[in-house]
């Protein structure tokens, strides 16, 4: 409730105005639901769903998307904002570039050449996994064509790392486009999910394990030599968190760490 309101004005103040705004609250207990039904009583292209069982943060976002009929997706978590600017570039992005099924911020965007840019699937891998930007971004940060995500299949529901699973399933079958950034506002709070994940090994144990599964899969966009490469570097970076922890005196951690990891 704290914020929701401020996020729903944030939309309505888009200059793009062809949308519709879908939200779903997934059993909240205060008064978030209250708050977006007396937005949608003013305007017709809000609607609210209230889910009857919390299903968690992204199996949520696939119970938002069953009820879109757009040709994009765009989420806005409830803490965040769209800047007026921002929902129209995104649009502009994705029809500059229509061979792209999502788009993503870019914040260490191309000097050499105008955005939007469009990234065949070797080098959206490339980039990440040797480079560590491109899909680094959240769901905010992000516009999806809606057939590309329901031909994946959306999101697994695989707790904190289920949107970067999903950027490279899409990113290893289609191409992807840049997008300049500032389009959204993400709002830092004590509150977010993202803190949790900082002091979680769940999270830095998955997450690697996502990399090695996108790396070793048989349609990896990268060559042999390169997979093998970047799942080298990925071990060494697993040692080096471990490493980390240990000397920042986070022994629990590194200790769940290296039992999921098999460090010795």
């Amino acid at each position: 409730e704290k914020y929701i309101g401020e996020a729903i004005e944030s939309v309505l103040s888009s200059d793009y105005k062809n949308y519709e705004l879908i939200i779903t609250d997934d059993c909240s207990t205060d008064k978030t639901l209250d708050i977006a039904k007396r937005y949608a009583l003013s305007d017709s292209r809000i609607k609210v769903y209230a889910n009857q069982n919390n299903l968690g943060d992204y199996h949520n976002r696939n119970k938002a998307a069953s009820y879109a009929t757009g040709k994009y997706l765009k989420y806005l978590d409830s803490d965040d904002t769209l800047y007026p600017w921002g929902l129209k570039a995104m649009v502009y992005c994705m029809e500059k570039q229509p061979a792209a099924a999502f788009g993503v911020l870019s914040t260490n965007a191309d000097a050499l050449q105008p955005l939007p840019v469009l990234v065949q699937p070797h080098e959206a891998y490339r980039r990440f996994f040797f480079y560590n930007d491109l899909l680094a971004v959240g769901p905010t940060g992000v516009i999806i064509r809606t057939d590309a995500f329901k031909e994946a299949g959306g999101f697994s529901g695989r707790k904190y790392i289920g949107d970067m699973e999903l950027w490279l399933k899409l990113a290893k079958k289609h191409p992807l486009v840049c997008m300049p950034n500032y389009l959204i506002w993400w709002r830092q709070h004590d509150g977010q999910q993202i803190k949790e994940e900082k002091f979680n090994p769940a999270f830095e144990t998955d997450k690697f394990f996502i990399y090695k599964e996108a790396l070793s899969a048989p349609d990896c966009p990268l060559s042999k030599e390169e997979s093998k490469v970047a799942l080298r570097n990925q071990d060494n970076m697993r040692g080096r968190i471990f490493i980390k922890n240990i000397l920042q005196g986070n022994l629990k951690k590194a200790g769940a760490l290296s039992k999921a990891w098999g460090l010795s």
